[in-house]
């Protein structure tokens, strides 16, 4: 497990966390509440035509108990 300085931030970075909101949108402010609904945000957005970047994708976890 890596601190979050330890690791380079990617163009695409989603926030999900134990009090996050289905309607998050992603941030440190509005985390998404489930790992799945950032991997379907990530799907999302290439199904939309983007292009993965060169960093690739960054999910962070923040703490807490997921179910």
């Amino acid at each position: 497990m890596h601190a979050q300085s330890e690791i380079e931030p990617t163009a695409w970075c989603l926030h999900v966390a134990p009090h996050g909101s289905p309607a998050g949108d992603g941030t440190p402010a509005r985390p998404l509440a489930t790992v799945q609904q950032a991997r379907d945000a990530l799907r999302t957005r290439r199904l939309g035509g983007a292009t993965l970047p060169p960093g690739g994708a960054t999910v962070w976890l923040h703490g807490g108990e997921y179910h």
